[in-house]
């Protein structure tokens, strides 16, 4: 898996390679801790081939991308 930060201008960056959705909450929590942004909420969804994290930036989100050979766990329990 890879996590991905897509800026407000819509340039992505991958920030952590988490083993578990758990993993990229932590990521995503750790990353804005240090960029300065309080989390207040985090609401997810598919949205394609990924999921999607709103983190309460209307135009900057997260995304769990899988790689080559994964595949998402259809019983997984999804934070958000």
């Amino acid at each position: 898996m890879k996590l991905i930060f897509e800026n407000s201008y819509g340039t992505e960056r991958v920030i952590a390679y988490p083993n578990d959705e758990a993993e990229a909450i932590k990521e995503i929590h750790k990353f804005c801790e240090n960029h300065n942004f309080k989390i207040y909420y985090v609401r997810s969804w598919m949205s394609g081939n990924r999921r999607k994290y709103d983190c309460g930036s209307w135009n900057e989100f997260f995304y769990l991308e899988l790689e080559k050979g994964e595949i998402w766990e259809e019983n997984a329990n999804h934070i958000g």
